[in-house]
């Protein structure tokens, strides 16, 4: 018999050749699909640059999706993109630029853009879940469930419900509803910030020109940040300004109670050994609370503020932190402030610490203008009183001459005229302006867009995109080849 094959060639050669050309095959339209399984959905890392378009929305992750480091994604206005529940995390660039009419969604899931990606790129008019960023973007005319802001990232008239303001970012022109945090080097300027802003400590964090209807809480175990300029209200009884274990500048605001809060600024010392409060309260005016300013801890130097309309206008009481500073150290400056039109101007618990309070004027408050608590004298010179008579001036000191177990107060000598420096006092009581909303910012309910183009018809089979077309060829190669390998067992057979 006269064999088929060459003679160098024996049967099972070209069944295992065949096999082995079939599974390369198979083997690479599986690297080819690999990160899309069906039209819009995809998982795994992104290689190739492409542009999704609202004709083929809408976009769906199933399952962990990253655009590799030198890849570029834009996104066309009107897309949805459904991340499912998982996250997209950009190495390379996205682009993301929707329009005013024709939104971009991102829904379910977070976007993250590492420190890898280069940045510098928009993303804008979109509904987006959440973002996270580390690297520097343009962040505009968004609305947000959560938005996290990093690197030196410019975040501009945006609607975020949960702001998070980290490294270099600047904050601007933004309404924030539901919480706002702040550390690094972030400047958080000209918001509506309907929420507390609570400082995490970094280098120095700049939060100024805001209307803040919560108050600021810093306690951040170190850091240093401004509060300047803003107009801070409150919405429970917890203080205004709340400072601990941060080096703090509270300068220029007006800070206005709403049903009596404990404090418009309280400073207390510290909850860490090494990490001690040091403040400047300067060019505040504080009305309406329980007590305007409240300082029992740290170092701190408290000038030229109008203190008004409180229950009481000012509380020192200041003791050591794990006895740091040593007792009867003087820790602090009171002066060329206005206390005035309070139930109580000043109150002062001499402890184990000293306080200097001079050149103030302390006046026109019904009950008293000072009072003392402890059982130690008290020198408090040089301040305005109102009144240059020594038998009214003593009538508003409430010391030992009230009662016998408390210190005496030498107030003496007295300045004839109001200090130098200090403000005056206001005519009016402080009035809260009215809040600014933005006006072209939709509802937050990113998970559930109104206006997202519902999924398009399936595809006419005239309708195959190249990675479908080269599926096909794979497929037809297979399907020869296995006929191939058929005739080629029923020949050796025969």
């Amino acid at each position: 018999m006269i064999s088929a094959y060459p003679k160098t060639m024996k049967p099972h050669a070209v069944s295992k050749a065949s096999v082995f050309i079939m599974i390369l095959i198979v083997s690479s339209s599986l690297a080819m699909v690999k990160n899309v399984n069906a039209e819009g959905s995809f998982h795994g890392v992104i290689t190739q640059s492409a542009t999704w378009t609202k004709a083929n929305n809408p976009y769906t992750l199933d399952g962990p999706t990253s655009i590799a480091s030198g890849v570029t994604i834009t996104v066309e206005p009107g897309v949805t993109v459904n991340l499912n529940g998982y996250y997209l995390q950009v190495n390379g660039s996205l682009i993301v630029r929707g329009t005013a009419n024709e939104k971009i969604y991102f829904t379910n899931g977070r976007i993250i853009y590492t420190s890898a990606s280069p940045g510098g790129t928009v993303f804008e008019y979109t509904v987006t879940d959440e973002l996270h960023t580390a690297t520097t973007l343009t962040i505009t005319k968004n609305t947000f469930n959560k938005l996290a802001a990093g690197g030196s990232s410019t975040v501009t008239d945006n609607l975020i419900a949960n702001l998070g303001a980290e490294d270099s970012a600047t904050i601007t022109k933004n309404q924030i509803t539901k919480s706002c945090d702040a550390s690094g080097s972030a400047k958080i300027t000209q918001n509506n910030i309907q929420t507390r802003v609570v400082f995490r400590g970094g280098s120095t964090t700049i939060i100024s020109n805001n209307q803040i209807s919560d108050g600021v809480h810093c306690d951040s175990g170190g850091g240093t940040v401004i509060i300047t300029d803003n107009q801070i209200t409150n919405t429970n009884k917890y203080p205004i300004i709340f400072i601990t274990a941060a080096e703090a500048t509270v300068s220029n605001n007006k800070i206005i109670g709403q049903n009596t809060p404990d404090s418009g600024i309280r400073v207390m010392g510290s909850y860490h050994s090494s990490k001690q409060s040091r403040v400047t309260i300067t060019g505040n005016q504080i009305s309406g609370c329980k007590t305007g300013v409240e300082f029992s801890g740290g170092w701190g130097t408290i000038k030229q503020n109008v203190i008004i309309n409180n229950n009481l206008g000012m509380s020192i009481s200041v003791s050591s932190s794990f006895s740091i500073p040593a007792s009867g150290t003087n820790v602090g400056t009171v002066e060329q402030n206005t206390i005035a039109k309070n139930g109580v101007g000043l109150q002062y618990s001499p402890e184990q610490l000293a306080v200097t309070i001079q050149n103030n004027n302390l006046q026109d408050n019904s009950n008293y203008n000072f009072k003392i608590t402890g059982t130690g004298d008290v020198s408090i010179p040089n301040n305005y009183w109102g009144s240059t008579s020594t038998d009214e001036i003593k009538q508003k000191i409430y010391d030992y001459n009230y009662d016998f177990n408390l210190g005496k107060v030498n107030y003496t000598p007295i300045l004839n005229q109001p200090a130098a420096g200090a403000p005056a006092v206001p005519s009016d009581v402080p009035t809260i302006a009215p809040t600014q909303t933005p006006t072209n910012q939709p509802t937050i309910n990113p998970a559930t867009p109104t206006n997202a183009p519902s999924q398009p018809a399936n595809p006419t089979p005239f309708e195959l995109n190249i990675v479908e077309v080269a599926i096909l060829v794979v497929l037809v190669i297979i399907a020869v080849l296995l006929a191939v390998l058929i005739v080629t067992i029923r020949s050796k057979k025969k």
